[in-house]
């Protein structure tokens, strides 16, 4: 299990604005901070292929570390739009903290309508794996999942 989570104030920012992180730890009395630009985010060991880059930033260094509860099921709502219906193809991830995945299925993030089985889905499935449900609107759905419980 992860010893250290984060989250950032804001979603996107642009430069020159400032971005709060806040840092909850369970463990570690101390962590160290440094900005890193991600060149390969799969960390799966057997691969080996995990590659960032250290980026010089005034904030970099340790910090004394606690833990800070967070809700669990927090989420956003973002309107639906027109330019994601008509797109071909796209890409979707996410970095999750599964603290639950025993719970049965749940939505990490989706554009899915049960109505007429349209969308996308990315979930934690109903034996903790990651998973994902396409469906067309036209009753043709597919759904893939790794068969391997996230925690």
């Amino acid at each position: 299990m992860k010893k250290i989570m984060g989250y950032c104030s804001d979603w996107s920012v642009m430069p020159g604005d400032t971005l709060n992180v806040m840092v909850s730890t369970y463990g570690p009395d101390r962590y160290r901070a440094n900005l890193v630009r991600v060149i390969c985010g799969n960390d799966d060991p057997d691969l080996d292929i995990y590659r960032e880059e250290e980026i010089a930033a005034p904030f970099a260094g340790e910090y004394p570390g606690h833990e800070q509860i967070t809700v669990s099921g927090s989420y956003v709502t973002i309107p639906s739009s027109p330019l994601v219906s008509g797109l071909g193809s796209f890409t979707v991830q996410a970095w999750v903290f599964p603290t639950t995945p025993e719970k049965g299925v749940q939505g990490l993030i989706s554009n899915w309508d049960d109505a007429t089985t349209s969308g996308f889905a990315l979930t934690i499935d109903d034996s903790g794996a990651a998973a994902m449900r396409l469906g067309d609107g036209s009753g043709g759905t597919k759904e893939v999942a790794t068969g391997k419980p996230m925690a």
